[in-house]
């Protein structure tokens, strides 16, 4: 299933009818105003950025309800996307990531001499890529008995020792209905995994390998395989097979057939994927996005909820935070570790810092509703939901006398002041006044 390529009528449009929102932003809205406001956010992303979906175009939603195709030029505009949420129903997101840099040059021209060809050629340019221009090659098998028909290339830049590397494509099945996708680390360790093209599902998989495919649409699927560098030596390589079949053997190239292949990209040192950096002659860094609203309401007792499908996740990253800044009064959602996430709350003095983590592990593509309540007492208490599940509830922490004014009168989603910013496609970020349970935050609009 691929999303709808524009938005249905009035589906999205409600009614505010609760008074104690104090601050309240939809991504249904698709805009950067928040509800009830006419002055919008301001984002800000100092490189292009795009996104491929389903749809087949890389592309922007417009608050118009008309696809903006990304060009070729810096793009300063905020990236919009369809998410499916916990029901399978496709709604809008604002899609905001950190700094990535895809290291691999000529990530959509294989034929190019930086790919390094084993028992097999590359023809360019010749059927639809995902976001629907003709620049996808195809790998053709050559005519020996060998295991591996295909392309490799070295890491760059280099991995850091014992470190996670991802590696991320898209492939479509043309002939050969697998891809195997093998990794060698600086141990000269060779590990291979299978993906199954038709399916958009991991086969058999090596246990060093931590793989993810989604359908792409039109028969594409993107992979995104994470590794670990190793410790000795100094070159990693990753290599894109064709296979006729789960963890398969050497087999008889078949001058017809092989797998096409777009978008290849290597992030090093990074533990996930984020979304597709296009190059050319030259690696190209996407820089962060950051977004933030100013606020003008004083501390009181509150409760902060945000909405999002996780992207992925590293220590200290950033959901949403009202203020923001060394020796000021925060209170915050982030993360501590790739799968836990942390609700923080520190007066003006921020000695003593009061914190409790959400329960439960999350992940990427997990839909996550997260609630911060802090009392008049200073108190605070984490809510969390997965993917519509259960709601788990935090212990109450000690009281910590409540600030007269936030660090800065702004709310900040996804992106700290020391540059740790999350992945992550947001859907709506509310604050209430009062101590809210996550169902009545739920519903306040």
């Amino acid at each position: 299933m691929v999303a709808p390529t524009q938005l249905p009528g009035r589906a999205f449009q409600s009614v505010n009818r609760v008074s104690d929102l104090l601050f309240h932003w939809r991504a249904s809205d698709l805009s950067l105003k928040p509800v009830g406001s006419d002055t919008a956010g301001t984002f800000a992303r100092a490189s292009a950025g795009g996104l491929v979906q389903g749809t087949g175009l890389r592309h922007h939603l417009d608050p118009d309800n008309q696809l903006r195709l990304v060009g070729p030029a810096p793009d300063q505009l905020e990236r919009w996307e369809w998410v499916q949420n916990a029901s399978g129903v496709y709604v809008p997101a604002l899609r905001l990531e950190g700094a990535r840099t895809d290291g691999w040059t000529f990530s959509e021209d294989l034929s190019d001499v930086a790919w390094t060809k084993s028992s097999a050629t590359v023809s360019a340019d010749v059927t639809l890529a995902p976001d629907g221009n003709l620049t996808a090659d195809k790998i053709v098998e050559m005519a020996v008995t060998v295991a591996n028909h295909g392309v490799s290339r070295l890491v760059s830049p280099a991995t850091s020792v014992d470190t996670d590397t991802t590696f991320s494509a898209y492939f479509k099945a043309d002939g050969q209905t697998f891809v195997k996708i093998q990794t060698t680390n600086r141990d000269a360790a060779a590990w291979a995994s299978w993906v199954n093209l038709t399916t958009c599902a991991a086969g058999t998989t090596n246990a060093n390998h931590t793989i993810v495919v989604t359908d792409a649409g039109n028969g594409w699927c993107r992979v995104k395989l994470t590794f670990d560098s190793g410790s000795a030596g100094a070159g990693v390589t990753v290599a894109a097979y064709t296979a006729p079949t789960d963890n398969s053997g050497s087999f008889l190239g078949d001058i017809t057939k092989g797998v096409y292949a777009w978008g290849l990209q290597i992030e090093t040192d990074k533990p996930f994927a984020s979304t597709y950096i296009p190059t050319v002659g030259s690696t190209v860094t996407r820089a962060a996005e950051s977004l933030f609203w100013t606020y003008n309401a004083l501390p009181q007792p509150m409760t902060v909820y945000a909405k999002f499908r996780l992207g992925g996740l590293e220590a200290n990253q950033q959901i949403v935070s009202v203020g923001k800044g060394s020796n000021n009064a925060v209170i915050q959602i982030r993360s501590t570790s790739t799968t836990a996430l942390l609700l923080e709350y520190t007066d003006a003095d921020q000695s003593p810092v009061r914190s409790v983590a959400f329960s439960g592990a999350v992940a990427a593509g997990d839909v996550i509703e997260v609630a911060g309540q802090l009392t008049a007492s200073g108190q605070i208490t984490a809510l969390q939901s997965i993917n519509s599940g259960a709601v788990s509830t935090s212990a109450q922490q000690a009281a910590l006398t409540l600030p007269t004014i936030w660090g800065e009168s702004k709310v900040y989603l996804g992106m700290r002041d020391n540059g740790q910013n999350s992945f992550a496609s947001h859907m709506a970020v509310k604050i209430a006044a009062g101590v809210r349970t996550l169902d009545y935050m739920r519903g306040a609009f």
